[in-house]
């Protein structure tokens, strides 16, 4: 490592590693700029500029090793404190969501929990973060989730910009693209998998189809 970089690494504060997996998502520490709206008032703004201004600064001949510090103190400062899959259905439970005395039985718990996964096929799924595309990370964190929904409840997993590409000629059958690829039924790793692996980014996103037939 040359002196430049050495000089920049140092800059940087030692922190754990980005969380590549849903659990060390969970137990990663939570960063002091958590939750924060620096936009909210002055004093914040200038914490955070001041935080940031003794970053070293990025350059074409940054390299690799400065960056990927640089990205695990960002990571540090801004992770959030993401409650397990068990702890926000807990919390929901407790809410008047579910509630067996309202009105609308549409609104009570079932017997069975029931969760659809909604997977972003469009072509930004392509773009990477580090050195994986968002589509793999997306994946992986999926399969982590749906792995760990209480044993009782039913998993469905809907697709939507998955068909056609993202030219200004596939818009509307792209935009059309929201289709349920794995049903409500319980989870079944090895057929959960194959529905979500055959997918790769690809064109428009209609986020609000999907959510709608969803």
């Amino acid at each position: 490592m040359d002196q430049r970089n050495k000089k920049e690494i140092n800059k940087l504060k030692d922190v754990p590693e980005p969380s590549k997996s849903l659990d060390e998502v969970l137990n990663y520490p939570v960063g002091r700029f958590a939750g924060l709206n620096f936009r909210a008032s002055d004093e914040e703004k200038k914490r955070v500029l001041k935080t940031f201004n003794e970053f070293p600064k990025l350059t074409d001949n940054t390299s690799e090793e400065v960056l990927d510090k640089y990205w695990a103190n960002m990571v540090a400062l801004y992770h959030e404190d993401y409650p397990s899959p068990d702890k926000v259905l807990e919390d929901i439970k407790v809410q008047s969501f579910g509630n067996p005395e309202l009105e609308d039985e549409r609104y009570h718990f079932k017997e069975n929990l029931n969760v659809e996964i909604i997977l972003d096929a469009s072509g930004s799924m392509g773009g990477k973060i580090g050195n994986k595309t968002k589509m793999d990370l997306a994946k992986e964190s999926i399969k982590d989730f749906a792995s760990n929904l209480p044993e009782d409840a039913n998993v469905a997993l809907r697709v939507y910009g998955h068909n056609g590409s993202g030219s200004d000629g596939d818009k509307v059958l792209s935009c059309g693209s929201s289709e349920l690829v794995y049903s409500m039924q319980k989870y079944n790793n090895e057929s959960f998998s194959a529905s979500l692996d055959k997918f790769q980014p690809a064109g428009w996103t209609p986020i609000a189809l999907a959510l709608k037939e969803s």
